[in-house]
């Protein structure tokens, strides 16, 4: 004798039935979609015990057991079930925060819309955000979607350290950039531009000594700082040169023969042109 299963939503939806035996080996299945009032009828069933999975997106999925007996006719087994509507989704680190080399990295700074919530998640795209200091700032796009399972979005985050940085060394005479100055750091030199720029690329987190020289000025100094953390490893500084207006200074004259020999007893004179 076959009998019919009525399944009852607790709310009006429509969902999609997966019904099996709950025996080892599976005799029934079948699936079917509730209607507007939340039900479906399942007709023509073998006596037994049944395992009845419901789902629907936006819900979680819900999984129960009813059982189909000899009774009278018209009285049908009836299951009411219950879904729970997914509200809210979350972010997971998968396997941690870890550098290029696989070493894990602890103490991160870890936020969502520039919160630290990270699991009361509203549908839709959210920005994830991993600071540490002496680590470049990840910022990755998610996007959260009220599907069972997807409403959990695991993310794996590898973070650059930051070895090095570029200096702009900026090069006035106090009150306009001077061109062809040699700017010299770590022992290499750059000519500034005629902006007055020398950019120095690769250096080293640390602090640098800076000089600046050119012919008619005396020698400037400074110091510069790649700092290691995100936004602040790149840093600039301004030397300002003065200029040399009087005063004396010297000259060699040096006299060789044409064999690169010296010459000694020749006369030299020094004249200043006008």
């Amino acid at each position: 004798m076959k009998k019919a299963l009525s399944i009852l939503m607790a709310v009006a939806l429509v969902a999609t039935f997966s019904f099996f035996t709950a025996s080892t080996t599976i005799a029934v299945t079948a699936d079917q979609t509730t209607n507007v009032s939340g039900e479906t009828l399942f007709e023509n069933l073998d006596f037994g015990t049944y395992e009845i999975v419901v789902s629907k997106p936006g819900f979680y999925s819900k999984t129960t057991t009813a059982t189909v007996v000899a009774t009278e006719s018209g009285k049908d087994a009836i299951v009411n079930v219950e879904l729970v509507p997914i509200t809210k989704g979350k972010v997971v680190i998968g396997d941690g925060i870890k550098d290029e080399n696989g070493t894990p990295v602890y103490d991160a700074d870890v936020t969502v819309n520039g919160g630290t919530d990270l699991d009361n998640l509203t549908e839709g795209t959210h920005t994830v955000v991993i600071e540490k200091d002496g680590y470049y700032t990840e910022e990755i796009e998610i996007e959260i979607v009220f599907i069972e399972g997807e409403e959990i979005y695991e993310i794996d985050i590898t973070l650059r350290k930051i070895t090095d940085g570029t200096a702009t060394i900026t090069v006035t005479n106090g009150l306009s950039p001077v061109n062809a100055v040699t700017v010299t750091i770590n022992g290499t030199s750059i000519a500034t531009d005629s902006e007055g720029k020398a950019v120095f690329n690769n250096l080293p987190v640390g602090t640098h000594e800076v000089s600046a020289y050119k012919d008619g000025f005396l020698t400037g100094t400074g110091s510069v700082t790649v700092i290691a953390k995100d936004g602040q490893n790149n840093p600039s500084a301004t030397i300002a040169l003065t200029e040399i207006t009087n005063g004396s200074g010297s000259l060699k004259v040096i006299v060789k023969d044409s064999g690169g020999n010296p010459i000694g007893g020749a006369s030299v004179r020094v004249k200043l042109n006008d």
